[in-house]
């Protein structure tokens, strides 16, 4: 059973969603709150199964419903509205606070469990030798040992401890995966963020950690056992290290400005491509086959992309995106971890990726770019998944929704998602739908081979590979092809603003590169 004590882990994520979306950090609080309060009040009224799965569905519920209100209002937010606000329940408090204890006393806790469990126990508490030799089982040899060697340590520690610390706040993406699973559940906290970011480079014992990064041991050991089992730490030879890659900010502008080179470039491959195959897509006859290709592009184009970069992995096995390890919190696949500009933690603009419905055949997909992400991240959750869980879209005919099959309240929620359209008396699905066999020829459409283009992706690909390299330490290598085909794609979002400026694609709607397909997945159907 649920409790209201089982949401204090989620209280900061919900936060940093509402500051990551909202510019004014008093409107992200009054959303955090708001938030927290409809979780507790359906806690209380219904029996709820998965914790996770009702808070993040509640937030973007509130979430739409606050820019609803907003967009209504036609509100604009001054600038000087925006400025860095501190976590209340970031570990840098706690750091401050501890400044102002003693330089020994901060020294005596950054030194490992068995050796400080004996020196509070004798400096602290004034035990004997003798009754510390029998309070840990230990020879009185070896409790005098440790004891010099605690000593030693503090001693080396005290002139570090008495240098200006400036400690400062990590912002990272930490939301971001290449499977099936959720890294901000281990990482949205400094504290963990700070143990990571300081055995990144190099394994590091508690007491390296502790030293590094002035937290106290004992909060690191507490820490540990929790980032060891979301495989965001490993341990190595009784020392550890982080286990996923870092992408400094600094490394992405490199990478960025690889790909932009290509951007006219593959516009231009594209916009032939659309102009000579609009009439054969009418074609097809695929329901939806009729909307303007200003439209059907924000699908056209992330498949094309997807082939183009998948046919240069299978050209060059160096380059291929390698293993989705399985987890041990059950989950698959890499954290995706980037440095961000600021405390609001955004995702970089044009992030772009594919989101698909859980299940094994006729699923909905919906193709997204992080700068209008805010439209499909609602109606992906609330409105895809839930017209996919009442397998709605097997069950029309040329798009007509059948009448008493989706009630009039659902109804008008998918209507103000986009997802469906009134026409006369009649509710049509708004979105495309293909045949397994339909999606095959459309996609073949626009799948035409370019050496020029793949041979710009792949010399794209392995200068990203190269700085990668040069940036990520030799344990974390077999992670780096994922990555670089992450960033890859990024190309999907920057082609997609070129083509908008010239007209080609319209600005993304609600509905903008959202699709049905019958049968598997379509990485199995293009």
């Amino acid at each position: 059973m649920v409790k209201a004590e089982d949401i204090q882990l989620y209280i900061e994520p919900i936060y940093r969603f509402c500051a990551g979306r909202i510019r004014d950090p008093y409107d992200a609080e009054d959303l955090a709150g708001e938030i927290l309060l409809h979780v507790l009040d359906g806690i209380r009224k219904y029996r709820i199964d998965s914790l996770e799965h009702w808070i993040w569905r509640v937030a973007h519920n509130r979430y739409a419903r606050y820019m609803a209100a907003r967009n209504q209002s036609d509100t604009v937010l001054p600038e000087d509205s925006l400025f860095d606000l501190a976590d209340d329940l970031d570990i840098e408090a706690d750091f401050v606070n501890r400044q102002k204890q003693s330089a020994a006393y901060q020294a005596l806790m950054s030194i490992g469990k068995n050796y400080r469990e004996i020196a509070v126990d004798y400096y602290v508490h004034e035990l004997s030798v003798k009754e510390l030799s029998q309070k840990f089982g230990l020879s009185e040899t070896t409790v005098k040992w440790r004891l010099n060697v605690s000593r030693d340590k503090i001693r080396n520690r005290i002139g570090v401890y008495e240098m200006e610390r400036i400690y400062s706040r990590l912002n990272w993406e930490t939301e971001f995966c290449n499977g099936n699973l959720n890294p901000d559940k281990y990482l949205h906290s400094q504290l963990a963020r700070a143990i990571c970011n300081s055995c990144y480079e190099n394994p590091l014992t508690v007491e390296d950690i502790s030293s590094q990064t002035g937290i106290p041991a004992l909060y690191v050991e507490d820490e540990l056992p929790r980032l060891i089992s979301g495989d965001a730490i490993v341990e190595v030879n009784r020392k550890y290290a982080t286990n996923f890659i870092i992408l400094r900010l600094s490394d992405r502008m490199k990478m960025e400005a690889c790909i932009k080179p290509l951007l006219e470039k593959i516009a231009d491959w594209y916009e032939n491509q659309s102009e000579a195959a609009a009439e054969s897509v009418k074609r097809i006859g695929f329901y939806g086959s009729d909307l303007p290709m200003k439209f059907l592009g924000h699908i056209a184009l992330p498949s094309a992309m997807r082939s183009a970069v998948r046919r240069v992995s299978e050209s060059h096995p160096e380059l291929a995106d390698g293993p989705y390890p399985i987890r041990q919190d059950g989950g698959h696949g890499w954290f995706l971890v980037s440095e961000t500009q600021d405390s609001q933690e955004r995702t970089p603009p044009y992030t772009s990726g594919l989101n698909i419905t859980d299940g094994q055949k006729d699923l909905l997909y919906c193709n997204w770019i992080q700068k209008y992400f805010y439209f499909h991240e609602e109606v992906f959750w609330d409105g895809q998944k839930t017209i996919y869980a009442k397998n709605i879209v097997p069950q029309c005919t040329n798009g007509v929704i059948p009448e008493g099959l989706v009630s009039e309240e659902e109804l008008s929620v998918y209507i103000s998602m986009g997802l469906v359209q009134k026409r006369g008396e009649s509710f049509f699905l708004n979105f495309p739908c293909f045949s397994s066999s339909e999606y095959r020829s459309f996609a073949a459409l626009f799948d035409k081979p370019d050496t020029q283009i793949e041979s710009l992706i792949y010399e794209t690909k392995k200068k990203i590979r190269d700085i990668f390299a040069a940036c990520t330490p030799k344990r974390l290598e077999s992670q780096i092809n994922q990555w670089v085909s992450g960033i890859v794609h990024d190309l999907t979002g920057m082609v997609t603003e070129v083509l908008i400026a010239r007209g080609i694609l319209s600005v993304p709607g609600k509905n903008a590169g959202i699709f049905w397909c019958e049968g598997d997945k379509v990485e199995t159907c293009a």
